[in-house]
């Protein structure tokens, strides 16, 4: 059974931990048909087809193996998904770094508050780079409802209430401590665009971690995306794809010719009662919203 919000009201936490709630309004993703998706094959699939679901893929190799799990450590343990797009530069979703029992932001490197990105992390705790998070910058129009109200001990679920509004600008990027010697994904802004449309060149992935397979990247292929949903407004991201409980923060990209480009990240899906169970389609943040944040980090 499926919780609905009232449609102004969207509740964001780390996707670990709890279930994303997702409202759309005007129906915003109808034109987002999965089976209108082109289905095309990764280099290293084994799959002919593509139905969008996630697969399991070992992060050996580039764009993979520079996708990584926030590990987070503060009143609670949770962990988000982020992408490197500088050696110490890394993108993911803001909700992460928020303490929804605290009521406030999370402080790295101070005591009791540890934020550590894992690269590559695949089975037997085998990663190709890691690094602690010294800093991160906020989208400055981002703001939780419960920001800066007394903390609640009691409940460790507590979810981080925003509006729809925020959900676009839901982004948070990451300064690590040490520079990781992996090739970072480079961010491209697309507006109000369709994808991957007629070009059979082109294919929309989402990859990140979740509860579903917690220490192994797995991959939805084969989505379509839309960047900035009229519903939503400018800045915003929809997709097809599947994301499991823990993607938040997931890079949507954007493969061809054997590259791949950071086109957004997914925040928000329909997660239920069970979060090892994915979600088909979301909402997120088109690049457009973070490429001068990134573009200063890497500066």
């Amino acid at each position: 059974m499926l919780y609905r919000p009232r449609l102004d009201v969207l509740l964001i936490r780390p996707l670990s931990r709890a279930f994303f709630l997702l409202a759309l309004v005007g129906g915003g993703t109808t034109s987002l048909d999965p089976d209108a998706a082109l289905a095309q094959t990764l280099d290293r699939g084994n799959d002919t087809r593509s139905t969008g679901e996630r697969a399991p893929i070992w992060p050996d190799q580039w764009p993979w193996s520079s996708i990584g799990r926030i590990n987070i450590a503060t009143t609670r343990t949770s962990f988000c998904t982020g992408s490197l797009v500088g050696p110490r530069t890394v993108i993911t979703a803001a909700h992460c770094m928020f303490d929804a029992r605290l009521n406030q932001w999370i402080k790295p490197n101070v005591v009791h508050n540890v934020v550590h990105f894992v690269a590559g992390l695949s089975p037997g705790l085998k990663y190709s780079g890691h690094s602690t998070v010294s800093s991160y910058v906020v989208a400055p129009n981002f703001k939780a409802e419960s920001e800066g109200q007394p903390p609640n001990y009691r409940d460790t679920y507590r979810p981080t209430p925003v509006t729809l509004e925020m959900a676009k600008t839901d982004w948070a990027v990451l300064i690590l401590e040490t520079a990781l010697n992996l090739k970072p994904i480079p961010i491209q802004p697309i507006r109000n665009a369709e994808l991957p449309g007629l070009d059979a060149e082109k294919e929309i992935v989402l990859p990140g971690y979740g509860a579903d397979r917690r220490e192994l990247l797995a991959i939805s292929r084969g989505c379509a995306a839309r960047t900035d949903v009229q519903e939503l407004g400018p800045g915003s991201l929809a997709y097809t794809c599947d994301i499991a409980a823990g993607g938040s923060g997931s890079p949507v990209l954007l493969l061809q010719n054997g590259n791949a480009t950071v086109i957004g990240i997914a925040t928000a899906a329909r997660i239920g009662l069970m979060p090892r169970v994915p979600a088909h389609g979301g909402i997120g943040v088109s690049a457009t919203e973070f490429e001068q944040a990134v573009s200063a980090a890497l500066q």
